[in-house]
């Protein structure tokens, strides 16, 4: 009969503090409620509220989506500027038949080398030393035999001149890039036979010959040597 009377006496107790509990419950639900309905009035209240975050938060999407945009379109300009300007700055080398160049791009910039094609031939007068390309030519006159000494670096060539001409005077004109010999002609001819005045023009490649009274002018065009 005890342990009923304490099971009793534990069940009512029980329910007195789960009802004391849900009381207290309900209490501060409705105080809770009441604090809401202060803050933010009734319902017409709240649902106005509410649609007016709704519509802040899409027009702050739609400010963020617009300005994601725009920055992308900004950067895609610049991206193609910066290629339009890579491409303008990109050197290319166009070769010929007497030079040639390699390009050559890395991380430090871009390199330009050149290399000059030689006929490798011996007849080619032009050389190739480290301090770059010479051509060594002479032309000198030997009064005593009367005679045009022409040495191009690779071979020496005699002209034997006419026994009836001597040679004058002899100059070079800037202008038309020729050396001018000046004659006293002795006699009707100045270069002697054909084989010789052959000879002259075939080393010479454009000697041009011109009478003047009792002066002979031999021009030699160095344009074309």
């Amino acid at each position: 009969g005890s342990i009923n009377k304490s099971l009793v006496v534990a069940k009512t107790y029980t329910d007195t503090e789960v009802g004391k509990e849900a009381t207290r419950a309900k209490a501060e639900e409705l105080v809770f409620t009441k604090q809401f309905e202060t803050v933010f009035g009734n319902e017409s209240t709240k649902n106005s509220l509410k649609k007016t975050l709704r519509d802040a938060k899409t027009y702050a999407d739609d400010v963020v989506v617009k300005h994601e945009e725009k920055t992308k379109e900004e950067l895609d300009a610049i991206k193609k500027s910066v290629q339009d300007e890579t491409k303008r700055a990109t050197l290319s080398a166009i070769n010929s038949s007497g030079i040639s160049f390699e390009v050559t791009q890395n991380s430090d910039g871009t390199k330009v080398t050149g290399d000059i094609n030689l006929v490798q031939d011996s007849a080619n007068i032009l050389l190739m030393k480290n301090s770059g390309l010479y051509a060594s030519v002479n032309l000198s006159y030997n009064e005593i035999q009367n005679k045009l000494v022409f040495n191009n670096g690779l071979e020496e060539q005699v002209i034997k001149l006419s026994n009836l001409s001597i040679l004058d005077s002899a100059s070079y004109d800037r202008d038309k890039e020729a050396l001018v010999l000046v004659f006293t002609k002795q006699f009707e001819t100045v270069f002697g036979n054909e084989s010789t005045k052959n000879s002259l023009k075939k080393t010479l490649r454009d000697a041009k010959t011109y009478a003047d009274g009792t002066k002979d002018t031999l021009e030699i065009s160095f344009k074309d040597l």
